[in-house]
């Protein structure tokens, strides 16, 4: 059972604590969800250390107090321990749920410690803080990323090599040398735009992936598409940290109306590699920076996508 599941399945009321802080459910060992005695959500982490001095830090949103000496009922029993505290003071569900399953990624892949509790704290404010809402163009592409990792699930684990920040210069790592940049355009044209140095490479062998998406209110959403390769990208919380700022910034509603014929978009995938895509043949010049431009693939030569799984496989064998 998920953290936000079990949440939900005891907190969906208001209840009376007594004289106790905090009314708390385990979740495991060492960590508990639940309310304090004013009704915000609460994440508590038993300290590592309980003898270390109190500290606080607070947003508008979450705050973190730590070595915090705290009575909790727990089952109906009253007890008392030395906790770390996270707190969200957000009252729409799906904030609250963003935040538990946000704070919960990061809680489990570091320790008990208080140093570690503080940089938990200090990704969720930076994550609660971004509300920069992508563009059609950015989600287009996040679409066609995420069309790219659940459309070759079965042969190859591209959600591994997703890169966790946006705005690199590929969207794909698979290795030190093999990169692969995601394109889509909605138009009836392959076309799309690059920077010179994606194109023009000697250190990198580039594949580039080309979606021709045609929009269909029956179709594969964003929205689906987040809620389908989430699971596939939790070993790295960065990454799902990527999907979770889009579903806490951007409506719903807009998620769902980004919808593409799932069929036409595996269908007229066409993957190059960056050797084969027309292009400036110069070199960049000295003190020439960011050149970008645009590049017509339709009549580039085409990798067999058979090809493309095969020499991406063998250098994931090669990475294990």
């Amino acid at each position: 059972m998920s953290i936000v599941e079990l949440f939900n399945d005891n907190f969906s009321q208001t209840y009376e604590l007594g004289s106790a802080e905090l009314l708390l459910v385990q979740y495991s060992d060492n960590t508990f969800v639940g309310i304090t005695y004013n009704d915000d959500v609460v994440v508590a982490v038993k300290a590592a250390d309980p003898y270390q001095s109190a500290m606080a830090r607070r947003t508008a949103l979450i705050s973190v107090e730590c070595n915090m000496h705290m009575t909790y009922i727990c089952g109906s029993q009253e007890y008392s321990d030395v906790f770390h505290l996270i707190k969200c003071f957000a009252k729409e569900k799906q904030e609250i749920d963003l935040f538990l399953e946000t704070a919960m990624l990061l809680i489990e892949r570091g320790d008990q410690k208080r140093e570690s509790i503080l940089s938990t704290f200090q990704t969720l404010a930076s994550f609660f803080n971004d509300k920069r809402e992508p563009t059609d163009n950015e989600l287009n592409g996040l679409y066609a990323e995420l069309f790219t990792i659940y459309n070759f699930n079965d042969t190859l684990h591209l959600g591994d090599y997703w890169q966790s920040r946006d705005r690199l210069k590929f969207d794909f790592s698979v290795s030190e040398k093999v990169k692969i940049e995601v394109k889509a355009t909605i138009k009836n044209q392959r076309i799309h735009h690059f920077r010179h140095e994606q194109l023009s490479t000697d250190i990198f062998d580039v594949y580039i992936l080309s979606y021709m998406l045609l929009h269909d209110d029956e179709g594969l959403s964003l929205l689906e598409l987040i809620n389908i390769t989430k699971p596939m990208l939790e070993v790295d919380p960065r990454k799902v940290l990527r999907l979770n700022r889009v579903l806490k910034n951007v409506d719903k509603n807009r998620l769902a109306s980004i919808s593409y014929g799932e069929t036409h978009t595996a269908v007229n995938l066409k993957i190059v590699r960056s050797n084969d895509a027309p292009k400036f043949s110069e070199t960049k010049p000295d003190g020439v920076a960011n050149a970008e431009y645009d590049c017509d693939l339709e009549n580039a030569s085409p990798v067999p996508i058979n090809d493309f799984i095969a020499e991406i496989s063998e250098v994931e064998n090669y990475n294990c």
